[in-house]
């Protein structure tokens, strides 16, 4: 009960502290949705401060707002209306929409191998009405190919990795598991990006293809032409396939300064299986 409590002072104070007099409203949304939504199984449409977020089950209503619209991990302060922002890992569009709440004449680059999510990421940028956004249904590494990728299998696009044995232990069975193969490709053979001069922020949540993504941005200049990067880091089963060592010096030799923190901070473990965000600064 105690640990509830601070949990929800933690979002309210947050959405207060990032989105002002908004973050009220974004509260209530989140308060509603946790009493309201949680025992409904189907999936469904919610509207709120003018946007439309279509999603596969509840859960990811709630996550919606518990994790990204009052925590605000993905908060940064651009210099002009019209920041662009590559997003790997858009899942159904749930970071996408806040980048648009954020900044609505934002251009976006958003990547999503999972093909369920895929079609949801269209679905929520259709019903919005969303313009500068370019998607794409590929993984993204350090090579080209194919890659495998596991998913609970209910419906449920949030659990996913290209590691078995890591998602067997998330959801406690491992006989309820889908693979699905993706395109897999590296960001740094994207002409739209390369064509890019600046890149306002690059957000990163790759179930474990973190640290091959930076060196690969790092190794073709592309990482020099960001302002600002936000990298939820995962650990692994083989530390080595994923590191954070690898992570901090290619960022840090790009010239960016770096912090990190977890989602609820008061109850940072490095245990959880996301152990923690990474946010780099120029």
């Amino acid at each position: 009960m105690k640990n509830k409590f601070f949990q929800n002072f933690e979002h309210f104070y947050q959405a207060i502290k990032f989105l002002g007099m908004k973050g009220i409203i974004i509260t209530f949304h989140f308060v509603w949705v946790s009493l309201f939504y949680r025992k409904n199984r189907r999936k469904g449409e919610y509207h709120f401060s003018g946007l439309i977020f279509k999603y596969d089950i509840p859960l990811s209503l709630i996550e919606l707002f518990a994790d990204i619209f009052t925590l605000n991990p993905y908060f940064f302060i651009s210099k002009g209306l019209e920041p662009v922002i590559i997003d790997i890992g858009g899942n159904i569009g749930d970071s996408l929409l806040y980048f648009k709440y954020l900044y609505k004449n934002s251009k976006l680059y958003v990547f999503e191998p999972h093909p369920e999510a895929f079609k949801l990421l269209q679905e929520n940028i259709k019903a919005n009405k969303f313009t500068d956004v370019k998607t794409y249904q590929e993984a993204v590494s350090d090579t080209k190919g194919e890659l495998k990728i596991y998913s609970e299998n209910k419906g449920d696009s949030r659990k996913s990795s290209s590691d078995r044995i890591f998602l067997a232990k998330v959801i406690d069975n491992s006989l309820d598991i889908v693979a699905y193969t993706s395109k897999l490709v590296k960001i740094s053979n994207n002409k739209e990006i390369k064509k890019l001069k600046v890149i306002d922020l690059l957000k990163i949540d790759a179930e474990g293809h973190e640290s091959k993504i930076i060196s690969d941005l790092s190794s073709h200049g592309i990482l020099n032409k960001v302002q600002k990067v936000i990298i939820e880091y995962h650990f692994m089963t083989k530390l080595s396939d994923n590191s954070l060592d690898n992570i901090i010096e290619k960022l840090r030799s790009s010239g960016f300064k770096l912090s990190f923190f977890n989602y609820y901070r008061y109850l940072s473990n490095v245990t959880d299986t996301v152990a923690f965000m990474i946010c780099a600064d120029k």
